[in-house]
């Protein structure tokens, strides 16, 4: 009680919070439509011979468009191209459209990580036990209280099987996403910048990116709902794209392909809690889930540089922005990328960042007392690689064990 700041140990479980603030949605349903074609690992465009057996004889007309970045708020698509799979396209992201007697049978937009470009003019460093690469994967509006509630499969494997340190008492510095952000990813407060982000693009901030870049680190940047993406909804985002990789293009292309999603799709997520009016989820894209098109990226990111100096920012904001019980649709999900990781050796020669900004700052549960401690307190956990704990056995605590 003579501490300076004293905080409080909050029963996630909570007879109030779960009784009135804590739901359970229904599982995400989209579109049961299977694709004409699909991309492997290895960024080929292939048939999809469960939907077109008759393969050998190919009788469409099919075209790709390549989505070229302006800006951070514009694509264009440039001019169409004929092509028959499987196909290599040299492009990260691409739109498809396959006719059959001048009638359109497949459209869809693709996103890959078009490693072989990248690779011709860019010298990309071997990991190795000194040098590691990083995967960072943040979820908006998450608490360390909420990851407890809504993933629990997640947060299981973290800390039994990847042996993660969750932090009890991390704090947020700042109201919203975006500088809580900027100080993680720049080491200083946004004021600090001197930049006017209304008016001047954010290349003038020193984001830690660059200095993995300069370091011959190959970097990615996926994010979900461009409209208020971290470093767009009041800000002028960036004039040219920040990383290697960066996914932005593919959702503005989406917007330009499903320009209602925005407008209409947020209202059936709202009644989704009340009344399901449609067969299909407002967190679809097509057959896809919304937030699985930021994971799929990130995993293609780390096969496509297996063994290479990787740094992976992943972002998802549309599942738990506005409702925080959505999160827990994705449990399985998240649990599954981290298995994956782990099973695939990724992480071998990785340190596993999994966190948040802040807790939720719009949902009911915001109006409790347990609420506003929880939006001050978001996740953060890290993994780290055994072979630098036995190296460095002083960074390990117990006291960072338990949550």
């Amino acid at each position: 009680m003579n501490s300076q700041c004293i905080i409080p140990d909050i029963d996630p479980f909570d007879d109030h919070i779960m009784k009135h603030y804590i739901w359970h949605p229904d599982p995400i349903v989209c579109d049961d439509t299977p694709s004409l074609l699909y991309l492997d690992y290895d960024g080929i465009l292939q048939i999809n011979k469960s939907v077109y057996p008759n393969s050998k004889q190919w009788d469409l007309l099919c075209t790709y468009s390549i989505v070229e970045l302006i800006d951070d708020n514009n694509v264009k698509f440039l001019p169409e191209l004929k092509f028959t799979p499987p196909v290599y396209i040299e492009t990260d992201v691409f739109l498809v459209q396959c006719k059959k007697n001048r009638t359109v049978v497949f459209k869809d937009l693709f996103q890959k990580v078009d490693f072989k470009s990248l690779l011709k003019e860019k010298h990309i460093e071997n990991e190795n036990d000194e040098k590691l690469s990083i995967f960072m994967f943040g979820l908006d509006s998450i608490s360390r209280l909420t990851a407890i509630r809504k993933l629990p499969k997640t947060m299981k494997y973290l800390q039994e099987t990847l042996k993660a340190y969750v932090f009890k008492g991390h704090n947020k510095i700042a109201d919203n996403t975006y500088p809580n952000l900027i100080a993680l990813l720049t080491g200083k407060f946004d004021r600090e910048h001197k930049v006017n982000e209304k008016k001047e693009y954010m290349e003038k901030f020193n984001f830690i990116w660059s200095n993995f870049s300069e370091a011959h680190y190959v970097t990615m940047h996926g994010e979900d709902w461009p409209e208020i993406a971290t470093f767009n909804m009041g800000c002028k985002g960036f004039g040219k794209q920040p990383t290697d990789h960066y996914q932005r293009r593919f959702f503005l292309a989406m917007r330009k392909v499903q320009p209602y999603h925005l407008k209409v799709e947020q209202v059936f997520l709202f009644l989704e809690r009340y009344v399901q009016l449609r067969k299909r989820s407002a967190l679809c894209f097509g057959n896809r889930k919304i937030h699985m098109i930021v994971l799929e990226y990130c995993k293609q990111f780390m096969e496509a540089y297996r063994g290479k100096l990787r740094f992976n920012f992943g972002w998802l904001t549309e599942l738990s922005h506005n409702f925080i019980n959505f999160i827990e649709v994705a449990d399985q999900d998240f649990y599954e990328l981290f298995k994956w990781l782990h099973e695939k050796q990724h992480l071998n020669r990785t340190v596993l960042i999994f966190y948040g900004d802040h807790g939720s700052r719009q949902d009911e549960i915001r109006n409790t007392y347990i609420g506003r401690i929880e939006d001050r307190m978001p996740l953060f956990s890290i993994v780290i690689p055994e072979h630098i704990k036995q190296k460095y056995p002083h960074i390990h605590q117990e006291s960072f064990i338990k949550y």
